[in-house]
This record gives C-alpha cells, structure tokens and sequence, in this order.
C-alpha cells in the first residue's frame, strides 16, 4: 500500500481513517478539500483542482482522502488500494452533525483556506 484512495459519504470518517493510516504507513496524506477551497467557501477553478491532483497523484506514495466524484477515474489509474467507508445514511448523519457542533465557526486543517464550519442546510 503506498497510493491509497479512501473514499465514502461526508460524515462516514474519511478524514479520521486517513489520518491514523499516514501516521501507521509513514505516508503523505492529501486531503482533496485542501486543493479544492480557498477562503470563505471560494473554491479554485475546476482546471486548478485538476492541476493540483494530477500533481498530487503522480507523486510516489500517498493516502488521499475525499470524494469529489469527477475525479475517481484519475486516482484509481494512480492508487494501489482503495478503501471505501460504506455506512448507513444515519450514522453519516450523525458524523456530518457532530463534526459540525464540535468546530461551528472553526477552520478544519482537512480545509483549504479559511472556511469556517457551518450547517449547510441543503446538504441535509
């Protein structure tokens, strides 16, 4: 395992799994909403974002961790092992919710830029 795609719906731990995995694998991890956000919610144009992770998965080893579902095809052709988080809809729920409550108004580092943690009520 050195190019790893770890993918599943918001909330299923995608962020929580990659982390223990690079630090167990001694591996670099990339978090696909890093690429994608800039400050106050501005993503970067989509011919950016494709610069970025083509840039990212051409690189010798990694865990990646996001959706972004346009982009599957490009990081199987690079990954090894991919990792899919396959939870019901309510424990995913539940994980979007908490991870809310715990940093409302909080950059997360899996961000890019500064984007606050907020309830995005047409997510729901």
């Amino acid at each position: 395992m050195r190019k790893v795609m770890i993918m599943g719906c918001p909330g299923s731990g995608k962020t929580t799994l990659a982390r223990k995995l690079s630090c167990k694998l001694n591996l670099p991890l990339v978090h696909l909403d890093v690429l994608n956000w800039r400050d106050h919610w501005q993503p970067v144009s989509t011919e950016e974002f494709d610069a970025l992770l083509l840039q990212e998965v051409r690189k010798e080893a990694w865990i990646i961790d996001g959706n972004y579902h346009r982009t599957i095809p490009l990081r199987l052709e690079h990954c090894d092992t991919v990792i899919y988080l396959d939870y019901s809809r309510m424990t995913c729920l539940f994980g979007v919710i908490k991870r809310v409550l715990k940093g409302y108004g909080k950059s997360r580092p899996d961000m890019g830029g500064n984007c606050p943690e907020r309830f995005d009520f047409s997510f729901f």
